[in-house]
């Protein structure tokens, strides 16, 4: 059963402790990697939802955080990040959009994938948010696994677009 936290919009997953197993459904938790993680840009104001992204994520990523525009462009300008996460709302002036905005001024963030993070659901936002400039979304709440199948399937299409590029070379 799955029941929302309202601080953070992020489902979390109940049973009842004479569940026996997951549901065949479910994704398995991914395995630890070996060898260096690659950097992930979680950027987001509530920071309930930032040590729970932290948390979740950090056995295979390097997880880095960012609360604002200020932040989240120091972040930018000091690493290379694989990935990022946008939250829309950030709380001040600046949105999410105006954030990936920024970002993808730099030359080096044109093509990293960078998914809104929001609790933006009407029909249209998703499409509103990709015609923006973001490569995906993800809607709150939502579920450990809709997080890592998603942040899965994005990495391996990166590693097939690097496949095909270092075979055309």
């Amino acid at each position: 059963m799955a029941q929302q936290d309202s601080s953070t919009g992020f489902q979390h997953e109940r049973r009842r402790t004479n569940d026996a197993a997951p549901a065949a459904h479910a994704a398995p938790d991914p395995a630890p990697t070996d060898g260096p993680r690659p950097k992930l840009l979680a950027v987001e104001d509530n920071p309930e939802m930032l040590m729970l992204l932290r948390h979740l994520l950090s056995v295979n990523w390097e997880v880095h955080t960012g609360v604002n525009m200020e932040t989240a462009i120091s972040e930018v300008d000091a690493n290379q990040f694989e990935i990022i996460l946008m939250d829309i709302n950030l709380g001040t002036q600046e949105t999410g959009v105006d954030v990936l905005h920024r970002i993808r001024e730099r030359a080096a963030y044109r093509t990293t994938p960078v998914i809104a993070v929001t609790a933006y659901a009407l029909p249209g936002d998703r499409e509103r948010f990709l015609e923006e400039g973001f490569d995906d979304y993800i809607g709150k709440p939502f579920t450990r696994q809709q997080l890592f199948r998603l942040l899965d399937s994005i990495m391996s299409r990166r590693s097939a677009d690097q496949r095909q590029a270092d075979s055309g070379k």
